[in-house]
Order: C-alpha cells, then structure tokens, then sequence
C-alpha cells in the first residue's frame, strides 16, 4: 500500500525567476523558499509545479502578482482575482484618500491595474501554500 502511495505522489518542485530549483516536502519548507518573493523584480515568476499538468505560477508586476494555476488538462487554467477581497478594498480606499482632487481619482481609477493582477506578496504565500497541502484556495477565482 506505500508503494502505490508513494508513486503516485510526484516531487513538488518550486522554481524561482532565475532557474533556481527547490524540492519542497514540508508546508513550512515551502514558506520558507517563499521568504525571498519580495526580491523578485517585475516580470518575473515563481512556479510550484507537481508535473507539467499540475502547477501554480505567480508573475510580479511591479508590487503586485498575478496566479494561475491548473490541476490536469488545459481547461483547468483558471487564474485569481483580488476583488472583492479585504487587501484589495483596503488598498483602494487608502490610494484613493491619497490621491486627492476628483480628476485624479478619475485618473487613477483608470490607470489602475486590473484585479487579476492586484494580488499582494502574502496572497501570493497563502495561494501556493494552499495548493501544496491540497486545500481549497480561498480567494476567488476569475470569473467565478
């Protein structure tokens, strides 16, 4: 019986922007790999992947990420949105007290990245460690 668990169990390998590849085991060994996503540059990405078909990517844009993950064949692509969550609305209303006149507000409201891409460094650690010990992702999913 540990024979078949075992190989049925594939290595969960975390890669990182500059082709560093960790073996994750642990949950906290998986936290503690994420520790250096806050030193990524923009455009870069970190990827836990248990085979070709079962993976998690996160890109950096700027301060922000976007994620996607799939789970088996190409119709299991699904991406995260930060809408309609407490960092998301926070960060929202503390730019817009910021900003000030009505114009920039108007301004900022356009220039302002789309909630696909607005997740934060700690969502972005809260997702991948989901998807490692297997849990149901608790942020909302696009579209969704």
């Amino acid at each position: 019986m540990t024979a078949v668990l075992a190989a049925e169990v594939q290595p969960t390998t975390l890669t990182l922007a500059d082709g560093l590849q960790i073996a994750v085991e642990t949950e906290s060994a998986l936290q503690a790999a994420l520790e250096g996503l806050p030193r990524l540059p923009s455009g870069q990405t970190a990827k836990l992947a248990r085979g070709s078909r079962h993976y998690i990517e996160a890109v950096r844009h700027g301060d922000l990420w976007s994620v996607t993950t799939r789970r088996g064949s190409y119709f299991t692509l699904a991406s995260f949105t930060a809408e309609m969550t407490t960092d998301y609305s926070d960060r929202q209303v503390k730019e817009g007290y910021a900003t000030g006149s009505i114009w920039r507000r108007v301004k900022q409201f356009i220039l302002r990245p789309s909630p696909e891409r607005a997740l934060s460094t700690a969502q972005v650690r809260t997702l991948f460690g989901e998807f490692f010990a297997g849990r149901k992702f608790s942020l909302p999913k696009s579209g969704a």
